[in-house]
């Protein structure tokens, strides 16, 4: 057949044609061997994820943390306060972070959103911590220990 396109003068133009589609057809097999491998991984992907996720459990954000952070070092700078004066002296939590942090007290990571009230000497010391973004409230004694204060609601 290629002799008869040579002899009629469109041997090359149907050369070329023919050059053409074959290339067509090899990137057409090169796109779906990648297309194939691809959507394999996508759909084994999928399915991971449909039987992985539901077992997914994510970690409780900071708020309870944060609360207790700021309790222990509330308790932390009376310390040191009551140690450098008297046992009998009222610690405020204005107090314990002056002595923690200097006259320009660092705030606490997630600070700003927590609500503490309390304080006392170092035999009455009480105070509680609620966050905006949590139902729990936290409260500290005298002996500087934290737990958590389910009859407190938050303020």
């Amino acid at each position: 057949m290629g002799v008869l396109f040579f002899a009629q003068g469109k041997g090359h133009e149907a050369m070329a044609a023919f050059q053409q589609k074959i290339e067509v057809i090899v990137a057409f097999k090169g796109l779906l061997a990648r297309e194939v491998v691809y959507g394999t991984a996508g759909l084994l992907l999928l399915v991971m994820f449909v039987f992985l996720y539901p077992n997914y459990t994510p970690h409780p954000p900071p708020y309870n943390m944060y609360m207790k952070n700021a309790l222990r070092s509330f308790y932390t700078g009376c310390v040191i306060f009551w140690e450098e004066n008297d046992n009998d002296i009222f610690c405020d939590q204005e107090t314990a972070f002056k002595q923690l942090y200097g006259e320009d007290p660092l705030p606490l990571k997630g600070r700003e959103e927590i609500a503490i009230n309390g304080g006392g000497t170092s035999a009455t010391f009480s105070a509680t911590a609620s966050h905006k973004m949590s139902s729990k409230k936290f409260r500290i004694n005298a002996q500087g220990e934290v737990e958590e204060s389910p009859g407190l609601k938050p303020d």
